[in-house]
């Protein structure tokens, strides 16, 4: 006959394995869903580079480009294929800037939102001296590059700072 004690021995045996096992069990899960965590957060980090480096090298191209197509029209020699891609200028700008906001708080997207106004007055200013045609009735008083740099710089500054942080974040680790 098996003693008491042998049976106490293997259902105290059972029970602890089972247990060992039901622990490891559970860890190996939390350690799945943390590495899924991370690879989510790893792929949605990556969009965010992403989406930040788009809208800087769209900013800095706007600033640049627009003015060098105001300089064109004032000196009477922005073509209507130039014109229009003033237009394509901006709404590249434009899109950019929808697709990095999803990404940001809301101070942040405020800030780039503002740089829409500036730029989109830069745009049609250009094109107005272009179908104006008539150096009188629209003079580079009445375009404020500032407003654009200014706002440029402000957005700029909101891109810079979010990769610092992140930068920030991976130097810790």
């Amino acid at each position: 006959m098996v003693s008491e004690g042998l049976i106490g021995a293997l259902g105290g045996a059972l029970i602890s394995g089972l247990l060992v096992g039901g622990f490891n069990y559970l860890n190996t899960t939390q350690k799945i869903e943390s590495e899924d965590d991370r690879s989510v957060g790893e792929f949605y980090l990556e969009r965010k580079v992403d989406a930040l480096a788009k809208y800087h090298g769209e900013l800095d191209r706007f600033v640049e480009e627009v003015r060098v197509y105001k300089n064109k029209a004032y000196d009477g020699r922005l073509s209507e294929s130039e014109a229009s891609e003033v237009i394509e200028l901006f709404n590249s700008y434009r899109l950019a800037v929808s697709e990095l906001s999803i990404f940001l708080t809301e101070k942040q997207e405020d800030t780039i939102d503002a740089t829409l106004g500036p730029f989109k007055q830069a745009s049609v200013h250009v094109i107005d001296k272009t179908e104006f045609d008539r150096p009188d009735e629209m003079t580079e008083e009445s375009w404020n590059y500032k407003e654009v740099k200014k706002a440029a710089a402000e957005a700029s500054g909101v891109v810079k700072a979010e990769i610092r942080e992140g930068v920030g974040r991976l130097e810790e680790d």
